[in-house]
């Protein structure tokens, strides 16, 4: 996504998983307050395009600093490890940002628990593979960041067996390995975990020990995985703005 004016011109790239790639599709009619679809009336989809925290991101930051174009790289991945986040950053290192946030953990973490060895990533792995990431993004960018991962809020019909409460509890070592290894990178560390446990308790009940799906204001969506497209996001997007913001972008 690039907008359109004369000013600074800021590049922002992101790289993470199904979280920051976020598709969505899209259709002129479903926001055409003059030609809206009837109920039941099918549309044609125009596209599909990255949407989520990042498009969150970029319009308030466009709105915040009107003078500057900004121009955003999303390089999300869905069901990326950190495997495949490494290599993404190392693949597209032809370009200078003005800030690279990075998001990864959570499928290195829940692979385990699906029992699908052979993609899941041990803590071990993981950390080296985060220190080489932000090493290479930082011969690149002027500013780093990196974006902890939430928690997960409930197991799926699909995957009724999974230990949401166990998972947790590794996610938060895994957080913390990132945490250590930003630290040791000069780069910034957005905990989006301790306002996801905060915001879902006050909005539902939810806890990390009884982590079951509310009936009504859910950070996620009905997966209990990726966060919901209006509270969920909203919230990691304005933890995000937040932090550029400060640093002006």
């Amino acid at each position: 996504m690039e907008t359109e004016g004369v000013g600074e011109q800021v590049t922002l790239g992101f790289w993470g998983t199904s979280l920051t790639e976020h598709p969505a599709g899209v259709s002129s009619r479903l926001v055409d307050q003059a030609n809206l679809p009837r109920v039941g009336e099918s549309v044609m989809v125009e596209g599909v395009e990255c949407r989520g925290y990042v498009h969150r991101v970029s319009i308030a930051l466009q709105i915040r600093f009107p003078h500057k174009v900004f121009r955003i790289m999303n390089h999300g991945s869905g069901g990326a490890t950190s495997r495949d986040v490494l290599a993404s950053a190392q693949r597209t290192g032809d370009r200078v940002y003005g800030v690279a946030a990075c998001e990864v953990a959570t499928n290195d973490v829940l692979r385990q628990f699906q029992r699908r060895v052979d993609e899941a990533v041990a803590i071990e792995e993981f950390t080296a593979n985060y220190r080489e990431m932000l090493r290479c993004l930082k011969r690149r960018a002027a500013r780093l960041v990196c974006i902890g991962v939430p928690p997960i809020g409930w197991s799926s019909d699909a995957e009724a067996d999974l230990d949401v409460v166990a998972a947790n509890r590794e996610l938060v070592r895994y957080n913390e390995s990132a945490a250590e290894c930003a630290a040791n990178a000069g780069a910034v560390f957005i905990d989006v975990w301790q306002e996801f446990v905060r915001a879902a308790g006050l909005l539902s009940g939810w806890s990390l020990e009884l982590p079951a799906r509310p009936s009504a204001r859910s950070l996620w969506h009905a997966d209990g995985l990726h966060p919901s497209p209006d509270l969920g996001v909203e919230l990691i997007a304005s933890l995000v703005v937040e932090e550029l913001a400060r640093g002006g972008a």
